[in-house]
């Protein structure tokens, strides 16, 4: 503790034998005292620091470098994307492990046969709680659908009815379809199971292992275009387990296993296009404008197919 005391104070202070300790001058508080040579004998400073600022700033807070904000973005790491044979594993259509059965001679079989069979198949667990396996029954138009909308599992609404996209999730498919101005004899409304599960979200091994169910309705329906509203959807056509950011924005093609030699190859050039589950879409109103994004790019894509070719006034070669 500095004392303030003046000459005559520290004078008597000094006849008494008793030492005070005053500050230095505040001229002299940037230059440190001398130490003496025996002192820095003792004290052993490390080379490199004597390279650092007398008062070093403070410390930036440390940015791993994959996720540096300054670093461009072909230089920024990305998720390793799984490899083929991992994928085909998760999403085999004849692996019966994890409890997965034999399912039911589907070759060769019409759309009312396969229904008929799925309401007794007993291949993954997903039967234990099905009250009905779930199709659109409405009737099919002549010319056959040209949209074909594949959600995620379905729920205890459309387990108890049969029918899928009930509730409020039917009820949005229903406005985004009316914004699309879509008649309801273009379009076909399936799931990626053909049934419910109970308290519990599906599995890939059941969602690859029923994708065929799924591959011989898409076979039948002959659609222009189909749209993939889920994660579950996206892995029952496409047998790739990667998440929607991943998948979104860019059209795919049908997965048609070698088992399914039967079916016709043209299947494999119907694009596949997908966007968010509704339910997450219900959650998540904020997410609806990108959902709006990929509807329009199905949409243009339906219209590329659909379109006659444009014959070329110049060389009359269709174009």
């Amino acid at each position: 503790m500095a004392l303030m005391l003046d000459r005559r104070q520290r004078a008597m202070l000094a006849e008494m034998g008793v030492r005070v300790w005053l500050p230095l001058p505040e001229a002299e508080t940037s230059v440190p005292a001398p130490m003496p040579a025996d002192a820095v004998a003792r004290v052993a400073v490390p080379e490199a620091a004597l390279s650092l600022p007398m008062q070093p700033p403070a410390a930036p807070v440390a940015v791993p470098p994959a996720v540096s904000a300054t670093a461009p973005e072909a230089a920024r790491p990305r998720a390793p994307l799984p490899t083929a044979t991992a994928t085909t594993a998760a999403f085999s259509d004849t692996d019966t492990g994890s409890g997965l059965q034999p399912l039911p001679l589907l070759q060769g079989q019409s759309l009312p046969q396969l229904q008929q069979l799925a309401d007794s198949c007993q291949g993954c667990a997903l039967h234990q709680s099905r009250q009905h396996s779930v199709w659109d029954r409405t009737p099919i138009p002549a010319a056959g659908p040209r949209w074909l909308f594949v959600l995620d599992a379905p729920g205890a609404a459309e387990n108890a009815a049969g029918q899928p996209a009930q509730g409020d999730a039917g009820k949005l498919l229903q406005q985004m379809l009316a914004a699309l101005r879509l008649p309801a004899a273009q379009v076909r409304r399936v799931h990626a199971t053909r049934c419910a599960p109970e308290g519990r979200v599906v599995t890939p091994d059941e969602v690859g292992h029923c994708s065929a169910w799924l591959r011989r309705e898409i076979a039948h329906y002959q659609p222009h275009l189909i749209v993939a509203l889920g994660r579950a959807a996206a892995c029952a056509l496409l047998h790739r387990d990667q998440p929607l950011s991943q998948q979104r924005g860019q059209p795919a093609r049908l997965h048609l296993p070698p088992e399914d030699s039967d079916l016709p190859a043209t299947l494999a050039d119907i694009p596949v296009v997908v966007s968010y589950p509704l339910d997450y879409l219900l959650r998540h109103p904020e997410a609806k404008p990108r959902a709006w994004s990929d509807l329009c790019l199905a949409a243009d894509l339906v219209q590329q197919r659909s379109a006659p070719p444009v014959s070329s006034p110049d060389s009359g070669i269709p174009s």
